[in-house]
């Protein structure tokens, strides 16, 4: 135990300093939650009073940040907002709390714990955020907002294809899908102290397995709160002391456990391994290797591609075609003085590993280590032989998990990183285990929701009407089965909106997990229980209309009817419709919705399209009411 007469100095040593974070919400009470600009040099003042704070002069800027209040987020309109700035390569500052995470978790996907929070959308998709709670001073916050915002990329310099297309079209499908979600979160604490997760979620699956993979690597910026020499009652960075301070060993542990109920959870794979080596550059790597579906030989989904013809949820994804993935994340870092053990650890309903990164044993057990000179009393310990690990020290581990492909609940992915002190007396001649450094113990928590629509096991999409205002089928009330189009949400909510089309070619609700069905008599669309058999429950695409295999499967077709989502064929308003021969997801002739004419082709998945037949030239152009498209949920839109 630390003796009496440096005990009190490190107890006052590690006592924290008070937050000037204000608890206010930054919309006017009484006025609808409206997302508002916050120029970048104001986010100190948005901290400490947004009472004081509206949308600033130059807030217009592409540097501004989108400012809302977390509790808001529990409205479609505010979410929706901001996942089109997201789009549009805005960051977005979160501040306050709500009464629970559902809000968050539907708009990013995951919740970042903390008073302030800002998000942005990395060149890749994925999201990246910075969080900061209570006990860091809010202009410590705003400095480390600030410095983390001038390294993120401008929207000029995104360079993923896929982020370009976003950014430009507010949609993408570039004809593959691999069910994955990637998040960057940085966690700031008092005395320049950090905890950084990355972590990837994909899902793995074949004709035999169905499994969800979390890889998470973690790095930790760790600086002990009192390190060095003590002298008449001071702790000194530099200089002599009858008793020296280092870090005895610093530890690092990731956890995983399920939020509402335990999940069964399989280590994989991390890094570093255990490794008696004292002074070592590693450089290891964790790897995730995965399979999805597809739904076609690559010369197809190149030449629907050419061609201007969308697959996603479009045609179910089978194996024939399927698919590998590679993931790979570097564990590095610079030891000296320190070595590795790794140890994976179990309980009930959670999985964890630790890294304990101990002192070197001809360090930790020397008392004559860091002598340097006498006095009057006898000999005195110098800082003269302190490395800069024993100072500070940025940490990186990796790990790699496996969760049934099943499960849909929230995860927490938890960081501790703590330090256990090693004190040196000269005068007692003597090596003591130092005070708790409770002010550089750090606990970091992200929640995922593997329910995400980016990990289904078929792609998820919303089905858009091409007639009118372009409406969503939905099916408001879950346990109701009645289906109807509303107005076209984003992000990862309205799940009421979210359908994805299975081998048996049924469309399915995710809110619900019923199916899209047909009534035989009246043609009117409902939701049912799913019974892959029944043909009034079975689809098919043919370009940009959705058919029954009722009747045949080139007569009835999803349309609208006075309003009304409907499938029976009308002769008055429908035509039996040819579908294109090289690939139902063509257009049927070049000209199409248009009235075929003299000229046109039928388009194929190579460059030679023949011209029409000539019985083509009796089909009529083909009306909104009848087409559709489907909108894939693609890096949060």
């Amino acid at each position: 135990m630390m003796k009496p007469r440096y005990l009190a100095l490190a107890l006052a040593a590690a006592m924290a300093g008070t937050s000037a974070f204000a608890q206010v919400a930054p919309h006017v009470p009484g006025e609808a939650p409206s997302p508002r600009l916050l120029a970048p040099q104001d986010l100190s003042s948005a901290l400490t009073a947004p009472q004081t704070m509206r949308s600033t002069p130059d807030a217009s800027s592409a540097q501004a940040l989108v400012w809302v209040e977390r509790a808001d987020l529990a409205t479609a309109s505010v979410r929706q907002r901001v996942v089109d700035a997201l789009a549009r390569n805005r960051a977005v500052l979160l501040t306050g709390s709500g009464e629970d995470d559902q809000g968050e978790m539907e708009t990013f996907g995951f919740r970042a714990p903390g008073v302030a929070s800002i998000y942005r959308r990395s060149g890749n998709g994925a999201i990246d955020v910075i969080t900061a709670d209570a006990d860091l001073p809010a202009h410590e916050a705003a400095d480390a907002f600030t410095e983390w915002l001038g390294r993120q990329k401008p929207l000029s310099e995104v360079d993923h294809p896929r982020m370009r297309s976003l950014v430009q079209n507010g949609t993408v499908d570039d004809g593959e899908y691999t069910p994955r979600i990637e998040i960057h979160q940085d966690r700031i604490f008092a005395g320049r102290r950090a905890v950084r997760h990355h972590i990837v979620v994909l899902r793995d699956i074949d004709a035999q397995r169905d499994e969800k993979v979390v890889m998470v690597t973690t790095e930790v910026d760790q600086v002990p709160s009192l390190v060095g020499a003590m002298w008449n009652g001071a702790a000194l960075a530099e200089g002599k002391g009858y008793h020296l301070i280092v870090p005895g060993r610093y530890i690092v542990t990731t956890q995983l456990a399920g939020v509402d109920k335990p999940v069964p959870l399989t280590l994989q794979d991390y890094a570093p391994k255990s490794d008696g080596a004292t002074e070592r550059l590693i450089n290891d790597t964790v790897s995730i290797k995965t399979t999805s579906g597809a739904s076609a030989t690559f010369d197809v989904l190149n030449g629907l591609a050419h061609n201007n013809a969308p697959h996603l949820g479009k045609v179910a994804l089978g194996f024939n075609y399927a698919k590998e993935h590679l993931e790979q994340r570097s564990v590095t870092m610079s030891l000296k003085d320190y070595f590795v053990q790794a140890s994976p650890r179990s309980g009930k309903g959670t999985r964890a590993m630790d890294w304990t990164f101990p002192l070197a044993s001809d360090i930790a057990h020397s008392v004559d280590y860091f002598a340097d000179g006498e006095n009057f009393y006898g000999a005195v310990n110098s800082t003269r032989r302190m490395t800069p690990m024993m100072r500070q020290a940025t940490l990186q581990v990796g790990s790699v998990w496996r969760v049934p492909g099943g499960y849909e609940g929230s995860l927490d992915v938890i960081t501790r990183a703590t330090v256990e002190l090693r004190v040196y007396d000269s005068l007692e001649k003597s090596i003591d285990s130092g005070p708790d450094d409770a002010e550089s113990d750090m606990a970091f928590t992200t929640r995922i929701n593997l329910g995400s629509a980016h990990l289904t096991r078929q792609p998820t999409v919303r089905l858009q009407s091409l007639h009118g205002q372009g409406q969503c089928l939905a099916q408001p009330v879950s346990n109701a089965p009645d289906v109807v189009l509303e107005s076209c949400e984003k992000g990862e909510g309205g799940k009421a909106q979210q359908w994805y089309l299975e081998v048996d070619n049924t469309y399915r609700n995710r809110g619900s997990g019923q199916c899209l069905t047909t009534d035989p008599h009246s043609g009117r669309i409902h939701a049912a229980d799913c019974a892959g058999a029944s043909l009034t429950q079975q689809w098919q695409w043919s370009a940009d209309r959705i058919h029954s295999l009722y009747m045949g499967g080139n007569t009835w077709r999803l349309h609208l009817r006075d309003g009304i989502v409907n499938a029976m064929f009308d002769p008055q308003r429908h035509q039996t419709m040819v579908s294109n021969q090289y690939h139902p997801l063509l257009r049927p002739w070049s000209s199409y919705p248009n009235r075929p004419s003299k000229g046109d082709v039928v388009p194929n998945l190579s460059s030679i399209s023949p011209p029409i037949p000539d019985s083509y030239l009796g089909y009529d152009a083909v009306g909104t009411e009848e087409r559709w498209q489907p909108l894939p949920i693609r890096f949060g839109l």
